[in-house]
């Protein structure tokens, strides 16, 4: 499969505001392939690299890429390896680590990634989980709620925290991101209370990251809309 680059100015970073002749004909052709479409995205060497994850993102977006969004809500194992990638984040093989063949290829396939590519691939898998729970509000598994939680509460993201001017956009945008997808679940859970109150904690810390969340409204808007935010 070659992957077409957009015909847009570098200076265009959403992907779903990406314009390109190619873009309709190749949503098509993932669609019609999506099985093998997303065993091909979902390999962390892949979807660290932006010419590839921009393109599964801006087909999931779409209004056209439901067949896409159904099969990638089938691979709930690979997608929880991905998110597990980071060392400290259920990667240690214990009760917390994901298992299974899918589990075993994206973790394979990772083996030779810098720790960098590696956090990058998650940061979009969390990204692509974002648009997913946005399309599909009532999708999100126990299984892949655990996961984010973990990743809520993993000392990496505190430190990304702490050195807010020198993340990428991906890496900002994580607390937001983790935020919509734990919401979505709690709003559909309501005795999650303690996850809702640790959620809403980033909202007493000043910073970057602050006024993203402040973008959303009050604290009642954030709770009882925030699962339908987008990414």
């Amino acid at each position: 499969m070659a992957i077409v680059p957009p015909t847009v100015p570098p200076a265009r970073k959403h992907p779903s505001l990406l314009t390109s002749p190619y873009r309709v004909p190749l949503v098509r052709f993932l669609n019609r392939h999506a099985k093998e479409a997303v065993a091909y995205f979902l390999k962390p060497s892949r979807l660290c690299m932006p010419d590839y994850s921009n393109r599964l993102l801006d087909a999931v977006h779409s209004d056209m890429g439901a067949p896409l969004l159904d099969e990638l809500c089938l691979h709930v194992d690979t997608l929880d390896a991905v998110l597990a990638l980071e060392d400290g984040v259920g990667t240690g093989g214990g009760d917390g680590a994901p298992h299974g063949p899918a589990v075993a290829a994206a973790q394979g396939a990772a083996a030779q990634l810098t720790l960098e590519q590696r956090v990058e691939a998650k940061m979009q898998a969390l990204h692509l989980l974002t648009i997913m729970v946005t399309k599909r509000p009532d999708w999100l598994p126990t299984q892949l709620y655990t996961r984010l939680l973990a990743c809520w509460r993993a000392p990496q993201r505190a430190q990304r925290m702490q050195r807010e001017m020198e993340l990428t956009r991906n890496q900002l945008l994580e607390s937001k991101r983790l935020a919509v997808c734990l919401l979505n679940y709690i709003g559909r859970h309501h005795d999650e209370v303690q996850p809702l109150f640790e959620v809403l904690h980033v909202l007493s810390v000043k910073g970057m990251v602050w006024g993203i969340f402040c973008g959303w409204g009050s604290v009642e808007r954030v709770g009882t809309e925030g699962e339908g935010m987008c990414a």
